[in-house]
């Protein structure tokens, strides 16, 4: 029994050691082959080569041949976007190109299926596909959320839904994306609130906003912060030098350069 038990200690321990003997031979394999190597998800490696960038697996395989300028990845989408003559493409996680390097900047994620890229200076979108499904026309783009978008032509903003048709005519000076239904813009420097109709819902009359967040948006009249409800009644007074959005009950707001956190009622939590 005792004899038995001395060869699985024995077995154990030159497992042990086998296991480190292949780790320290992997790794000398990479930093014999590659001038650079930096982990980037569990299983993918980028590595750099003769200056130029690739991705190999836990094997050593080489999932993207090393001859891009840089390489970044996006977990949420399991694509990369590939950088190459200062021009932005993508290949999935398989190493297939989805889209050769060709636009001159990107968004670096996808949102509801979709990113912004630009060419030739205009800005349009791709989808997962690599399709350009909404021709580079415009001036800017924003990503889309809640199945519009944010763009700009000759200075004004409007949106588009996801077949590229206004559904909110260019017309005011700064947008930002529909949150809960609404999105903040501007006119003559004043924000305020719409609706997917493009109707006014909050009049303009704030001098900063945030877009809502359960319920509440966080506003700004004489660089003092409070928040106000969809009908835009002001549910916590203006007293804050800054604010932020609500997330599971409670937001961020600092006075005097002290970070506090409050609940929907305007009570402080800690």
């Amino acid at each position: 029994m005792k004899f038995t038990n001395n060869i699985k200690s024995y077995a154990i321990i030159i497992g042990v050691w086998c296991i480190i003997f292949i780790f320290l031979a992997y790794n000398f394999f990479l930093k014999t082959k590659y001038s650079e190597t930096s982990r980037i998800s569990y299983n993918l490696i980028k590595v750099k080569q003769n200056q130029k960038f690739g991705v190999i697996n836990l094997f050593g395989k080489e999932i993207i041949n090393p001859q891009f300028d840089e390489i970044y990845f996006m977990p949420d989408d399991n694509m990369f976007v590939v950088k190459k003559n200062n021009r932005y493409g993508f290949i999935n996680k398989k190493g297939i190109i989805i889209s050769s390097p060709k636009y001159e900047r990107v968004h670096f994620s996808f949102r509801e299926g979709l990113m912004s890229v630009m060419k030739d200076g205009k800005w349009g979108v791709i989808n997962k596909e690599g399709n350009l499904i909404i021709a580079c026309k415009f001036q800017m783009i924003n990503s889309f959320s809640e199945g519009l978008a944010a763009v700009a032509v000759d200075n004004k903003w409007g949106f588009i839904n996801k077949r590229g048709d206004f559904i909110i005519e260019p017309q005011f000076q700064m947008v930002d994306s529909f949150s809960e239904g609404l999105a903040a813009v501007a006119i003559n420097n004043k924000w305020g609130f719409i609706n997917k109709r493009g109707d006014f819902v909050i009049d303009p009359q704030f001098q900063m906003v945030n877009s809502f967040s359960e319920g509440l948006a966080a506003v700004a009249i004489d660089n003092k912060w409070g928040f106000i409800n969809k009908k835009g009644v002001i549910t916590i007074s203006r007293k804050y030098d800054r604010a932020m959005f609500f997330k599971k009950g409670i937001a961020k707001v600092e006075i005097k350069g002290k970070l506090l956190y409050i609940n929907k009622q305007g009570q402080l939590i800690y």
